[in-house]
């Protein structure tokens, strides 16, 4: 969802009150609320090990297991902007994703 998103406010406000416990919840709204972006690239340097259900928030999925670049990542030091291109990926990526999964809100 886009940050400033309907669905997005309803869960801030579910944060806030107690109702949800979420530290991206968290990391969103400071990004939005600074009107800044998170960068992903495209190649991984970190293996994430965290989704093996021992999480409070989250089921067994090796959906995150990627191939790690053997190689650094260039940061150009370009104006940086959003991508409507990678926006839509993203969000597909993520939607086809959470469609397997139950949701714990």
């Amino acid at each position: 969802k886009e940050p400033g998103s309907e669905a997005q406010k309803k869960r801030l406000k579910r944060q806030i009150n107690g109702q949800i416990d979420s530290w991206a919840i968290r990391w969103h709204a400071s990004l939005f609320l600074a009107n800044n972006f998170c960068l992903h690239p495209g190649k991984s340097l970190v293996r994430n090990i965290g989704l093996d259900a021992s999480g409070l928030n989250c089921l067994e999925t090796d959906a995150y297991n990627v191939k790690l670049t053997e190689r650094p990542i260039r940061v150009l030091k370009n104006k940086i902007e959003e991508s409507a291109v990678g926006l839509d990926a993203v969000k597909r990526f993520f939607s086809n994703l959470h469609s397997h999964q139950p949701s714990f809100e």
